[in-house]
């Protein structure tokens, strides 16, 4: 037979409880992590080429060609991207948001790297 969550936590002392929510919240951390390490190195190596090739376009292209400013779009959407795979690299702790069309929660990029976040109504942040 299957316990669930709450039936195993009923059955823990205080002190047993606390250090058992502690081990799960460095799980779904780690988990976090690692999930966000191999996303980054995957976007990383095709947006690289990306911002690259951009690059050399816009070099060898007049300002006044029509498609320089389309170029300048895509590399700062690129730039963006790399924006985003730094912040999930560098994720410190897990915190999530409830994304509304599918009222799930998901993880908050922005909160989760940053050094000092502000606990928001809604909001789970492990520490």
């Amino acid at each position: 037979m299957t316990k669930t969550m709450n039936e195993i936590l009923g059955n823990l002392s205080p002190e047993e409880r606390e250090v058992f929510e502690k081990q799960i919240d460095e799980y779904k951390l780690q988990g976090v992590r690692e999930l966000a390490g191999a996303v980054c190195h995957e976007v990383n190596q095709p947006l690289q080429g990306v911002l690259g090739f951009t690059d050399i376009l816009l070099l060898n292209m007049s300002k006044e060609n029509p498609v320089y400013r389309d170029l300048k779009k895509i590399k700062e959407q690129a730039e963006r991207i790399a924006g985003i795979t730094m912040k999930l690299h560098d994720i410190k702790r897990y915190a999530t948001k409830i994304y509304e069309p599918s009222n799930r929660a998901i993880i908050d990029i922005d909160k989760a790297h940053a050094f000092e976040p502000e606990k928001e109504e809604g909001q789970l942040y492990l520490f």
